[in-house]
C-alpha cells in the first residue's frame, strides 16, 4: 500500500493533536480559574492589610487618635480586634500620663506659692503685733474716740484676716478671701481692757 502524496502521514478522521482535546481545555480553564481566584483573594486580603499597616505606622509616630477601618469577618478582622485592644491599653496610658505630669506640675505651683505665702505672712504679722499696741496705747491717751482710728482698726483688722488667710493656703493650697468674725487679737484686748495698763509697742498680751 502506497504512502499519500507529498510523504505525509495520513490521519484518521476526527483524530486530534495532542493538547488540543476537551482534556488540555479543562485544564486550561481550570488554571485560569484558579489565577484568577488568587488574585482576587490576594487583592481582597491586601488592601485590609495596607490600611492596617498604615494604622499601625501612625500609632508608632504617637498618633493615638487614628481609627481603625471597620472590622472584617475573618482573620484580619482578628487581627483587627488585637490592635484595638493594644491602641485602647496605649490610650489610657497616655491619658494616665498626661494626668500625672499635670498634677505633678500644680504641685510644684502649689509648693512655690506655699514658700512665697508663708515668707509674707512672717514679715507682715510682726509689724502688725506692733501696730495694734501702738493703737492701744494711742486710745488711751485719747479724751474722746477718734473716727481715724476707727479707719486704723478696720484696715488692720482686713490685713489680719489677709494675713491668717494666706497662712492657711501655704497649708492647704485653697485660698479664699473671706470675712472673719474674729478681730485682730490686740484689738481685742484693748476693747476687753479699755483701762488696763500701757503697753510697749510690739508686747504681747498674757
Amino acid at each position: 500500500m502506497g504512502s499519500p502524496a507529498g510523504g505525509g502521514l495520513h490521519r484518521p478522521p476526527g483524530s486530534q493533536t495532542a493538547g488540543s482535546g476537551p482534556a488540555h481545555r479543562r485544564r486550561h480553564r481550570a488554571f485560569l480559574f484558579g489565577a484568577l481566584l488568587s488574585y482576587l483573594i490576594g487583592r481582597n486580603m491586601a488592601r485590609p492589610l495596607q490600611r492596617l499597616s498604615a494604622v499601625m505606622s501612625a500609632v508608632s509616630t504617637e498618633n493615638l487618635a487614628v481609627e481603625l477601618p471597620a472590622r472584617r469577618p475573618d482573620e484580619i478582622g482578628l487581627l483587627q480586634d488585637s490592635f484595638r485592644a493594644m491602641l485602647e491599653r496605649l490610650r489610657r496610658s497616655e491619658s494616665e500620663r498626661e494626668r500625672a505630669v499635670a498634677q505633678l506640675i500644680q504641685s510644684e505651683k502649689l509648693a512655690s506659692i506655699g514658700k512665697i505665702v508663708a515668707g509674707v505672712a512672717h514679715e507682715v504679722n510682726n509689724p502688725l503685733a506692733t501696730i495694734s499696741t501702738c493703737l492701744y496705747n494711742l486710745e488711751q491717751d485719747s479724751a474722746a474716740p477718734n473716727r481715724n482710728l476707727d479707719f486704723i482698726k478696720q484696715g488692720t483688722e482686713r490685713i489680719e484676716r489677709i494675713v491668717r488667710q494666706l497662712s492657711d493656703f501655704s497649708r492647704t493650697g485653697s485660698l479664699e478671701i473671706q470675712q472673719h468674725k474674729s478681730d485682730l487679737f490686740f484689738l481685742r484686748k484693748c476693747r476687753v481692757r479699755p483701762h488696763g495698763p500701757e503697753k510697749e509697742p510690739g508686747a504681747a498680751w498674757g
